[in-house]
């Protein structure tokens, strides 16, 4: 990526530059030569953070059209997930739930330099975690998680419920980005 000038972007534009950047570093630490699990689950926290708090810098326009996006509203209940209840990667001991995360190794015999790994949602998982936080917070973030809801349903309506996170990380990206 080249090098940005912050002083001449607006808030919402910087922010979703740091998201960029981040899926950028995401989707590096998937496969050579750098092939790190606890690096790709990094920048997808820094994305989802960077990405969600464009809606705070913006203005309330942008802010209502960005919350009509299911894309934006899957993402944000990911990153409301990841903040308050697990980290996504990782089923920790004091997880509050399973991690909805799934790896796929892509590995040939030898040192194969296109050896990699992958991250895909497990919907039915994450789907299971949204009834639990609103069984638990009834009314509290509605909304937010009927929108991730829709989301994961078109997605597997058009057979990619099965996608690495990264085109679903690129769906809200630039989503947001033609808002901006």
């Amino acid at each position: 990526m080249q090098e940005v000038d912050m002083a001449a972007l607006k808030s919402g534009k910087l922010r979703w530059k740091e998201a960029e950047y981040f899926l950028e570093q995401y989707i590096k630490h998937c496969g050579p030569p750098i092939d790190s699990y606890f690096h790709m689950v990094c920048y997808l926290d820094a994305f989802l953070f960077s990405l969600v708090s464009v809606e705070e810098v913006v203005d309330d326009s942008v802010c209502g059209n960005m919350r009509k996006k299911d894309s934006f509203l899957f993402l944000k209940a990911l990153r409301n997930t990841n903040a308050h209840h697990i980290i996504l990667g990782i089923g920790l001991e004091d997880s509050k739930f399973s991690s909805p995360i799934s790896r796929v190794l892509s590995i040939s015999v030898g040192r194969n330099p296109n050896n990699s790994s992958k991250l895909k949602f497990r919907f039915d998982e994450l789907r299971q975690i949204f009834s639990s936080i609103e069984t638990e917070r009834p009314g509290r973030d509605k909304a937010t998680l009927d929108g991730a809801r829709r989301f994961m349903t078109a997605m597997e309506a058009q057979n990619r419920g099965a996608d690495f996170i990264e085109s679903f990380m690129h769906d809200g990206l630039n989503d947001i980005k033609a808002l901006l």
